[in-house]
C-alpha cells in the first residue's frame, strides 16, 4: 500500500514540475512574442511617420515653389507699371501717376494702391496722402528691392491684406518712388485652392 502511495506522490511531483516548466516556458514564449510584436509595431510606426514627414516636407517645398511662381506673376504685373505712359516722366506729379495707374489696377482687381515719392509721401488711389517713411516695405522698395509684406491688418482699411511694393525707376534707371498695392488676404487662398495634399 505504501508503495502505491509513494508512486502516486512521485507522479504528482513529476506532473507538477512538468506543468510548472511548461507554464514558465509558455509564459516566456508569450512574453517574447508580445515584446517582438511591440518592437515590430513601434518600428513600423516610426518608419511610416518618417516617410509621411518626408513626403509632407517635399510637398510643402513644392507648394512653396508654386506660390512663389504665382506671386512672382503679381510682381511682374506691378513691375510692368514702368511701361505705363508717364510713370518715368519727372514732370508728371506722383498724384497724377497714381491716377494713371487706376485703369490697370482695376483690371487686376486691386482695390487699394498708392504711388510714393522718394521723400515718403504716398498718394493713395482714393486721393489721400500720407507719410510712410517709417514703413519697412517703403524702405525696402525705395532702396531698389521688391517687397511683399505678410498678411496684416492694414492701417488704412482695417482689413487683413497683403501688401506688395515695387520701386519706380526713371529713364536713367534711378529709383524715384515706390508703387504699392494692397491685395485681400484671400489672394493666397485663391492661389493655392487647387493644390491638393493626398486625396483632400
Amino acid at each position: 500500500m505504501e508503495a502505491v502511495v509513494m508512486k502516486t506522490k512521485k507522479a504528482k511531483k513529476r506532473f507538477s514540475i512538468l506543468t510548472r516548466l511548461m507554464l514558465i516556458f509558455g509564459c516566456l514564449v508569450i512574453l517574447a512574442a508580445v515584446v517582438a510584436g511591440f518592437i515590430a509595431i513601434s518600428a513600423s510606426r516610426k518608419a511610416v511617420v518618417e516617410r509621411i514627414e518626408t513626403h509632407l516636407i517635399d510637398k510643402v517645398n513644392d507648394v512653396a515653389k508654386i506660390i512663389d511662381g504665382r506671386l512672382g506673376s503679381v510682381f511682374q504685373f506691378l513691375e510692368g507699371i514702368q511701361n505705363i505712359p508717364g510713370m518715368q516722366d519727372d514732370h508728371i506729379s506722383f498724384a497724377e501717376k497714381s491716377l494713371r495707374f487706376a485703369t490697370s489696377a482695376a483690371r487686376k482687381n486691386i482695390k487699394n494702391f498708392g504711388v510714393s515719392d522718394a521723400a515718403g509721401i504716398r498718394y493713395a488711389s482714393d486721393g489721400t496722402t500720407s507719410t510712410i517713411t517709417d514703413r519697412a516695405w517703403f524702405k525696402a522698395a525705395i532702396s531698389g528691392r521688391s517687397y511683399v509684406f505678410e498678411p496684416h491688418i492694414s492701417r488704412s482699411t482695417q482689413t487683413l491684406q497683403i501688401l506688395f511694393a515695387v520701386p519706380i525707376y526713371d529713364a536713367q534707371h534711378r529709383v524715384i518712388g515706390v508703387f504699392d498695392a494692397l491685395f485681400p488676404s484671400s489672394l493666397l487662398n485663391d492661389e493655392i485652392e487647387d493644390i491638393v495634399i493626398g486625396k483632400t
